[in-house]
């Protein structure tokens, strides 16, 4: 039964394997590779931004310029779309090695993950240039806004 559903597993790996689907193999694994770095990547700018965010460590801006930290809202949905895309890089290649090792299928799988992997690329140059502006509001309020407060005995 389970031959039936994944028939690439009851095939013989090298014997019916071409110099052409190992190549295009090669190039897909480099692929994952690729997308792997980008998902490495958008975690720790993901978790970085979250742990500034959330610590009381630093200062916070007051109320009107408090709305600077909506900026970080779509750059947040723009890296989990980079895992997203990234996760299905990775499953387009392993759908490949569990099918037949046909030439056709496999350059199908590969022309799939090559538009996963400019999906993936797109959405992390987005994130990345909106948390850029993000931190440049913030460095602006910092720089230009922020007034320390003063004890009260040294505001008489």
């Amino acid at each position: 039964m389970l031959s039936l559903l994944v028939p690439a597993l009851s095939e013989p790996a090298a014997s019916s394997a071409t110099p052409d689907y190992e190549r295009i193999s090669t190039g897909l694994k480099a692929l994952v590779d690729i997308s792997t770095g980008l998902n490495g990547w958008a975690l720790l700018i993901l978790a970085g931004t979250l742990a500034v965010m959330l610590s009381t460590s630093y200062r916070k801006p007051p109320f009107p310029y408090r709305l600077i930290f909506l900026v970080v809202l779509p750059p947040l949905w723009y890296l989990v779309r980079v895992l997203e895309r990234g996760n299905h890089v990775q499953s387009t290649y392993v759908a490949m090695l569990l099918r037949p090792r046909v030439d056709q299928i496999a350059r199908d799988h590969l022309a799939e993950a090559n538009t996963a992997l400019a999906a993936q690329v797109r959405f992390f140059e987005i994130a990345v240039v909106l948390i850029a502006v993000w931190l440049a509001l913030y460095l602006m309020w910092w720089i230009f806004l922020d007034r320390p407060q003063q004890p009260l005995e040294l505001q008489e």
